[in-house]
């Protein structure tokens, strides 16, 4: 097996080294590969040999945030429906790890499809976008037959998604009316999505970049790299003369009430395609530790009634 799709800088790098294509090929290949359809997770510099000493770490380092959002105000609606409002909860990185055997299928679609004109590989291009996570729809066009189309499928359902590294996760009241912290914690220190801030007024997202609003509910079957689930996406499109910047953000759960995953992207090209950078991350926690303590909602009663 393989992990595909985690350290998207060096897949960049060997493909774009492996291959010369234009930009608009060199992106359908990245897609085909699954690297910019959902976030797939990140790695870490060193995997901690002892989890469990390490999970301990990171509930202490915690300790102040679930101290200072114990007594916040409120949960963030739709934000608190995947993750909640009034405390730190433990979650993983996760990645998604295909079979060997389904890179000749994507390596036929890339060689038949970047054969086409630029035009048509952008129309491809655009239909895979639609459907993220999703196998590549078939059409003559993919360069497969029906016979290894099906094979393809059968490689697809074989894919794993695994628990990589553990990371405490919560919404944080940020002191500003309406407005919550994204707090995300692994063995490194904060992610890239602690950047970011829930505006619970407006339904939108605010990153470095500027604003991510609501685009839409989403649901999917069990075709999917994540199993059939239903959630929001949040999107900024950002473009200057320079290049152009894709950031998304989506909450989902899963239709069995297992997980709750949290899928961020940040993909960014120049005007002329070429990929510039591509980030994406994955976490996943379970439903059940969305529940509220009960301990917790013990001390509130008390501190307002202090």
């Amino acid at each position: 097996m393989r992990d595909a799709g985690v350290d998207t800088h060096a897949l960049t790098n060997r493909e774009r080294d492996r291959i010369t294509v234009d930009g608009a090929s060199f992106i359908i290949y990245i897609q085909i590969s699954l690297t910019l359809t959902l976030a797939k997770g990140v790695l870490f510099d060193i995997i901690p040999t002892d989890m469990k000493f390490f999970q301990k770490l990171l509930l202490c380092a915690c300790a102040s945030v679930m101290i200072s959002s114990a007594f916040a105000a409120g949960r963030p609606d739709p934000v608190s429906n995947y993750l909640p409002g009034d405390k730190m909860v433990e979650g993983s990185v996760v990645v998604v790890v295909f079979q060997d055997e389904l890179k000749p299928f994507m390596d036929k679609m890339m060689k038949k499809i970047s054969s086409y004109p630029i035009e048509k590989q952008k129309e491809f291009s655009k239909t895979i976008e639609k459907k993220p996570g999703q196998p590549v729809p078939y059409s003559e066009s993919i360069g497969l037959t029906k016979e290894e189309y099906q094979k393809y499928l059968e490689c697809w359902k074989k894919t794993e998604i695994r628990d990589f590294a553990p990371v405490m996760i919560g919404v944080v009241n940020s002191g500003e009316r309406d407005v919550w912290n994204l707090v995300t914690l692994a063995q490194n220190g904060p992610l890239p999505l602690s950047t970011l801030k829930f505006n619970e007024k407006k339904n939108a997202w605010v990153s470095l970049n500027g604003e991510l609003k609501f685009v839409e509910d989403i649901k999917h079957d069990d075709t999917n790299l994540y199993g059939a689930w239903e959630g929001k996406e949040w999107k900024l499109e950002k473009k200057d003369i320079f290049s152009s910047i894709a950031e998304t953000i989506t909450m989902a759960k899963t239709l069995d009430s297992k997980y709750a995953y949290i899928m961020y992207n940040i993909v960014e090209t120049t005007i002329e395609g070429k990929m510039i950078d591509n980030r994406s991350i994955c976490l996943r926690v379970p439903l059940s530790s969305l529940k509220a303590d009960p301990l917790l909602e013990k001390a509130k009663l008390r501190a307002k009634k202090k």
